[in-house]
Order: structure tokens, then sequence, then C-alpha cells
């Protein structure tokens, strides 16, 4: 069973020390990784203010975390593919899994904020297509062993190298955001981990069963799941306000990860700071002793489970 941790790098606790102070937290209480989420900019909309306009890069956030530790994996939980440059994207991924000994995991996703795509001039209603284009373009960059070519509804190069080539070959592992059918069946098709998060738990059965027919009539073996959920572990005999597939007393918690495991669910990503709908504010000092009871308290029993 694989478990990750979401770095405090965003809403109004986040600063350089309180991402690595979790981060090397969660290296040393034995998590699997950290991550990161993607926002360029946040719009002044409802829908957006539960963030705050705080978000650092996450993948200058990820380079910063990769010089604090040495063996946590770092990932994107997601990166939104069509706001940036294929190539850029490209470069800058390749270069971070360099730099950090092949520890990045490329969690990718195709966005949902449509004020924020209206700012970067990006198409929000085309962002499905520009997602695949982008992906297959960035793939192409990473695999062809002299000069790459590409030509695509929008991207198009010619005789181009893109080095240095990520150290993971051939490129960092894929995790795909969203519940979507465009999401399974994107992930059916690249062969790549389906990475939903916790909205989906009261349809997640029929999603994964959904999903395994879509990898089989792509001749794919099942691809992993990995859940991102709130984390909120409460003493015995505490009763929940909220409801999530990480919420409730360490037997409850531990009960409900064997359920998702039986479903097929391999791993969790934890907010242990953030959640839906929004929880209390908590700074790193409150993050990390919760990640400290979580380790301790429900882990173990699953570390026999491969990560």
């Amino acid at each position: 069973m694989h478990f990750g941790v979401v770095l405090q790098h965003f809403r109004e606790h986040a600063s350089p020390e309180a991402i690595s102070e979790v981060a090397r937290a969660a290296e040393e209480l034995g998590y699997d990784s950290v991550w990161v989420m993607d926002h360029v900019v946040v719009p002044d909309v409802p829908e957006a203010r539960r963030f705050t306009p705080l978000v650092y890069d996450p993948l200058l956030t990820l380079a910063y975390v990769a010089a604090k530790t040495g063996r946590v994996r770092l990932g994107t939980s997601v990166l939104v593919v069509p706001y940036r440059s294929p190539l850029v994207q490209a470069k800058m991924l390749s270069t971070l899994d360099a730099l950090c000994g092949g520890r990045l995991i490329l969690g990718v996703g195709a966005g949902w904020l449509p004020q924020e795509f209206e700012a970067l001039g990006v198409s929000f209603r085309g962002r499905g297509s520009l997602m695949d284009e982008y992906l297959e373009a960035m793939r192409v960059l990473w695999t062809s062993e002299g000069p790459a070519s590409f030509r695509g509804p929008t991207v198009r190069f010619e005789n181009v190298f893109c080095e240095p080539k990520p150290v993971q070959r051939p490129h960092p592992p894929l995790w795909i955001g969203g519940g979507s059918e465009g999401a399974l069946r994107r992930a059916a098709r690249l062969g790549a981990a389906w990475h939903p998060s916790s909205r989906y738990a009261g349809v997640l059965a029929e999603k994964i069963e959904h999903l395994r027919r879509l990898s089989a009539a792509e001749g794919r073996e099942p691809p992993p799941v990995r859940m991102r959920a709130t984390l909120r572990l409460l003493p015995e005999g505490g009763t929940a306000t909220e409801r999530g597939p990480l919420i409730g007393t360490p037997e409850e918690v531990r009960a409900s990860i064997r359920a998702y495991a039986a479903m097929g669910v391999s791993g969790f990503v934890l907010d242990a700071f953030y959640g839906s709908p929004p929880v209390e504010r908590k700074g790193p000092v409150e993050v990390v002793a919760a990640l400290r009871d979580f380790a301790g308290k429900v882990m173990p029993e699953f570390r026999e489970r491969p990560a």
C-alpha cells in the first residue's frame, strides 16, 4: 500500500519552512511520496476561494523539496497539462527527474477552473484534447533516440533535442487525475495509474470496474488506483463531523482502507491540512503531528502490502 502526503505549499500557512518541515517529516516517518497541486493564478471567484491566493509553483516546489530529502518520491497531484507549452513542460519535468535522481511521479489532469483557463488564454472547452496532444508530444520528446519531430493539431516541431532525458525510462510514471469518462479512458489507454479524489468514493467500485473493462479492451492489465483523501484521525470514541475514507478513529480508518483495498485501491495521498469541504486551518506542527499519528496507528497494518 502506497502512502503519500500533500505538502503545505498553498493556503495561509504555506511557506518554504512549512514545505520543508512536512517533507522531511514525511520521509522520516516512512511515507512513500510527497505531493503538490497546480494553480498558476487563483481567480477571485467563490469556487476558488478555498485555496487562498497563495499557491507556490508545483515544479519549483518539488525541486526545492528534492534538495531537502533523499528517498521520498516527488509527485504532482495534479499538474494541469493544458496550462503550459508541452515543450516547456517536457524540459522542466525531465530536468526535475534528473536532478532528484529519478524520484518524480507525474500526476496530470485536464483542469477544472474556467476562469483560470481564460486568464492563461487557453481553451477550457478543448482542454481534454489539448491534454492528450500535449502528453503525446512530451512522450515523443522523452523517448526519441535522436532529434524529435511531432505534428499534431496545435503542436508541431521538427528535429529538436530535449535534453536531459528523464532518469526513469521511458519517462516518469503517470498518474491520471479526475473521475470523468475521459480520465478513465486516458488511464486505460496509457496504462497509467488512476488518481481520483475522495469525491468519487461513493461510486469508486463502479468506476474501478469500468476502468478494468477499458483496460482489457486496450489489451492492458488494470492500472493501480491511488486515491487522494482528507486525513482526520479522531480519538477513540470520537465522532466525525464530516465523511471521507480517512476520517474516523484509527480502527475505523484501518477498516476503511481494508474496504478500499478490496475494491482495488492500492494507495492514498493524504491531505492532512486541507479538505473538501474546507476544514480548520492547520500549521506545519499540527500537520506533522497528524502524519505521525497516522504512521504509528494506521500504516503498520498495511506495510506488508506492496507500495
